[in-house]
């Protein structure tokens, strides 16, 4: 399938992974800090220092704003479950703050939650294991944040793994949803009268775990592969015409390309130079460079941009989605 292209019309969907800490397009990548260690026989108490990201001003899909809580769940070398525990968070400043947590000094992998209801989290001491979490669905109506650090394999003495989690390191918090968003560039020659998108997941998993490797990825090897973890079934949102809205980004979570249901966002507008000023519809594709489907992915950003006049289109919302002739689709690729 070949996207169409018109030179009065220049349409880029962008996909940007989130980088940096202190801005609201970012994954929470996060400078860690021990404050101050406190130990006993059997914990560590440690005090985190990380930034967190601007409130997220939400206009679609009930996502809560901005980090509300965090949950902390250690295992031990084998991956059994020793404590779930509520971190206590004191901010700082609006983007900033201290994450304080008592954990067991038999801690090898520590997972980190923002958002995920506590109740939700499967826990029983020494029976749940480490994968039992790769299936956890992510907390309804909630931007959820994981992250996960493990003591690396060549520390094996109790001593060196206590200042091991005792030095400075760094954690990063992939977000559970992606953002799309459409920007019309040139309202002069295009007028946006609405957008939204159709055909993705109403349901989402916590964490990104990859399956076809059986292991929970680094944030590098998540960066640099095209995996995704969403959740199974027939389970769909699809927008409508009285849903669209005209700015601001719309949070979806995961979504495995489909050739029966596409998902794809369906852009309302009319050309300027158009007499009668009659609202049209296009469907903009999640494909690459070829035309083939690709999957959305948790914590990227996807952006439409309009520089120009669109050509063709749809008379009907419904007409856009069901795309019965090509010749009226915008299809466009990924950069």
């Amino acid at each position: 399938m070949k996207r169409l292209l018109n030179k009065a019309i220049i349409l880029a969907l962008i996909a940007a992974t989130w980088v940096g800490c202190s801005q609201d397009e970012v994954i929470v990548d996060c400078d860690v800090k021990i404050n101050s260690a406190q130990e006993s026989e059997s914990d560590i108490q440690i005090s985190l220092n990380l930034n967190v990201p601007d409130p997220i001003q939400v206009t679609s899909r009930a996502v809560t704003e901005g980090i509300k809580n965090f949950t902390v769940l250690c295992f031990d070398e084998e991956g059994l479950a020793l404590v779930k525990e509520t971190a206590t968070f004191s901010a700082t400043g609006d983007e900033s703050g201290t994450l304080t947590v008592t954990i067991p000094n038999a801690t090898r992998v520590m997972h980190v939650f923002a958002n995920q209801e506590s109740s939700s989290i499967p826990f029983e001491k020494g029976v749940t294991q480490e994968a039992d979490l790769k299936d956890l669905a992510a907390t309804a109506n909630n931007m959820i944040y994981w992250g996960r650090i493990a003591v690396p394999a060549d520390i094996t003495k109790s001593s060196a793994i206590k200042d091991w989690w005792t030095t400075p390191k760094s954690i990063s918090l992939l977000r559970s949803h992606a953002k799309v968003e459409v920007v019309n560039n040139n309202p002069a020659e295009f007028v946006l009268e609405g957008y939204t998108v159709v055909y993705t997941n109403a349901a989402g998993l916590a964490i990104p775990y990859d399956v076809t490797n059986g292991a929970y990825p680094t944030i590098e090897e998540w960066l640099n592969g095209d995996f995704i973890h969403a959740a199974t079934g027939d389970n769909m949102v699809s927008g409508t015409d009285e849903t669209m809205q005209t700015s601001g980004p719309i949070y979806v979570y995961e979504t495995q390309a489909s050739t029966e249901t596409p998902a794809s966002i369906i852009i309302k507008g009319y050309n300027t130079s158009d007499t009668d000023k009659k609202s049209k519809y296009w469907r903009v594709a999640f494909a690459d460079d070829e035309g083939n489907q690709v999957n959305i992915r948790r914590n990227h950003r996807y952006t439409v941009s309009i520089e120009g006049s669109i050509l063709f289109g749809d008379d009907t919302f419904e007409a856009a989605v069901a795309n019965t002739s090509t010749a009226n689709s915008a299809w466009l690729g990924i950069a």
